[in-house]
């Protein structure tokens, strides 16, 4: 994905977070970091007790449906 793609993901990512009353949430979102997993999507590690995450995502995200991608986010919120 190229910048424009990852921040187009971001701004999703904070979206649904919003609509979920995450608002007091800081999320991550290292380009260069993948899922665990050769199979998974996306992958979520937080950081308990600061309401931190990092949020990352397959190398081929861009291919999923947009129905897809939304229910792998709200999946891993």
């Amino acid at each position: 994905m190229n910048d424009s793609d990852w921040d187009e993901a971001y701004r999703y990512l904070r979206f649904l977070a919003d609509a979920l009353h995450l608002r007091d949430w800081t999320f991550q979102m290292p380009q260069e970091e993948r899922p665990e997993g050769t199979d998974a999507a996306a992958g979520i590690n937080v950081t308990y007790g600061r309401k931190l995450a990092t949020v990352r995502l397959s190398h081929d995200w861009q291919t999923f449906t947009p129905t897809a991608q939304r229910h792998y986010l709200v999946h891993e919120l």
